[in-house]
């Protein structure tokens, strides 16, 4: 039993890393950066960008913020959304407890089958 644990526990620690690799580096191939997606038609000088591009570190190799952000992430801090300017943890938070409802009813007919919940 404990070898089993163990073993499912690598697997999906290799599977995270694996997925957290992939959303980095495929989010970062998309065309333009997050920066343009952000100002839109507005025109923004090229110092303001720079200072952005610093602020949120995306002047650094991508290794680097790859890094960053895998030590980032270890600690619970998911950043700051550049859309929003607030913790992504926060707007996760305020969106939980209604994902966790909207699956209530699915668990629920799960455990009581030709249920009025069911369907």
């Amino acid at each position: 039993m404990t070898r089993w644990l163990v073993r499912r526990i690598a697997q999906a620690l290799v599977t995270l890393l694996i997925v957290s690799v992939l959303l980095f580096f495929i989010i970062r191939l998309t065309p333009g950066d997050p920066l343009t997606r952000l100002t839109g038609d507005r025109p923004i000088s090229p110092a303001a960008v720079a200072q952005l591009k610093h602020l949120y570190g995306l002047d650094q190799p991508l290794l680097v913020q790859f890094s960053a952000w895998v030590r980032a992430l270890a600690h619970g801090d998911l950043g700051v959304s550049i859309a929003q300017g607030r913790h992504v943890t926060t707007l996760l938070a305020e969106r939980l407890p209604a994902s966790l409802l909207s699956g209530a009813p699915g668990a629920q007919s799960q455990r009581h089958p030709g249920s009025v919940v069911s369907g």
